[in-house]
């Protein structure tokens, strides 16, 4: 009876460090993988970086994307942000500079915390809040290929406002304008408010490619 227990308990053991090896080897293949995107994505950097240097910013901007699918760091997020902003894609460079900020205690974004808050205010200088209200409720309504939802607009959508409302305000026989982060307007024909509508929709597509 006795050797039928030792041999249960070898078999036990046995298996325990087959799937202790397992896992181990699953370990090790895990951080392999995540070293190999790490330097991935630094040679992609570089690559951006050389390629900003040159005047290439389209061109480097796809290679800071591509570094960040390869490993989703600040310092990715906020090249993206930098060549954005070179670009003129304002509507992106904030989103991806402002959340590069949100990790203070990463290195990269500790030692060029000033540099990005520069950019950041220099981006939203060339920024506003376009909000849309009237009706049909419901009625979609898209920036750039981009659905930015439905009127009245919950939250505003984030534009280059002061030049645009002037535009759009005078369709519906109005007038409006402002400075570039706040404008407002107003008109009288709520009629031809869709074709208001669709030039903001234009306009937006102008400003934000």
């Amino acid at each position: 009876m006795a050797s039928s227990f030792d041999a249960v308990a070898m078999l036990l053991r046995g298996r325990q460090s087959l799937l202790c090896g397992v896992v181990l080897a699953i370990g090790i293949s895990a951080m392999q993988a995540r070293v190999r995107a790490a330097d991935q994505a630094d040679e992609l950097i570089r690559r951006g970086v050389e390629l900003r240097k040159n005047g290439q910013d389209a061109q480097a901007l796809e290679a800071f994307r591509a570094a960040y699918q390869a490993q989703p760091t600040p310092r990715a997020q906020a090249q993206m942000g930098f060549a954005e902003q070179a670009l003129g894609k304002w509507v992106d460079a904030e989103r991806d500079v402002k959340a590069a900020l949100e990790n203070p205690k990463d290195p990269w974004i500790a030692k060029n915390t000033k540099t990005l808050r520069a950019a950041l205010e220099t981006v939203q200088q060339h920024l506003g809040n376009l909000q849309v209200l009237g009706s049909p409720r419901g009625a979609r309504v898209k920036v750039d290929e981009r659905d930015v939802g439905t009127v009245p607009f919950e939250t505003p959508v984030r534009v280059k406002a002061g030049e645009i409302v002037k535009q759009v305000a005078a369709i519906v026989g109005g007038s409006g304008g402002g400075k570039p982060d706040y404008a407002q307007a107003g008109g009288k024909d709520a009629a031809k408010l869709p074709e208001a509508l669709k030039k903001a929709e234009a306009i937006g597509r102008e400003k934000l490619a």
